[in-house]
């Protein structure tokens, strides 16, 4: 977007001007001149000025005066310190009234148990020898040693099983100024 090619004319408004505006407030945005305090934003590189990796740390008000002001009360450890959240191996969703703004819930690694199997059924097939022996009137019979089929029992309730999609991690950071 900060290239004229991008742009067309618009009233009085060059191409070569819109694009040094954009590059102006993409500047701005990246160096955190506009960005909103405590925003959260995925990375996949490292982190601008400014932004702190949601990693659990703790630091200093002093060096995050802004930040700690608008940070909530639970992530703010003493009246010199806060502490911030440790997003690292978990989905952000949207916060709820069952899951307010900072609730950590769900898991990253689950058990499944008999009751969240689908039911289903298990069969065994015992192989034993050829049939070879022969009974009245030619007719073949099995020899001794092999069985028919049968089920081992049934199991399973099925209940619903956790399923992540694929998934892209980054380095989630917050906006400190």
């Amino acid at each position: 977007m900060a290239e004229p090619y991008n742009w067309e004319p618009f009233g009085a408004t060059t191409p070569d001007e819109a694009a040094a505006t954009m590059a102006t407030l993409i500047e701005a945005w990246y160096s955190g001149g506009t960005t909103m305090l405590g925003a959260i934003t995925p990375y996949i590189g490292p982190l601008p000025d400014g932004v702190l990796a949601l990693d659990g740390s703790t630091h200093q008000r002093a060096d995050w005066p802004l930040l700690y002001d608008v940070l909530p009360v639970a992530y703010q450890t003493s009246e010199t310190e806060f502490t911030l959240p440790d997003a690292r191996g978990y989905y952000l969703a949207g916060a709820d009234p069952s899951n307010p703004a900072g609730a950590v819930y769900g898991a990253n690694a689950i058990t499944l148990t008999v009751d969240q199997l689908p039911p289903h059924t298990h069969s065994t097939h015992v192989h034993g020898p050829d049939i070879d022996v022969e009974g009245p009137a030619g007719v073949p019979t099995p020899a001794t040693g092999i069985a028919t089929p049968s089920a081992s029992g049934s199991t399973g309730a099925g209940a619903a099983v956790d399923n992540r999609p694929a998934t892209l991690a980054v380095v989630w950071g917050i906006h400190a100024r």
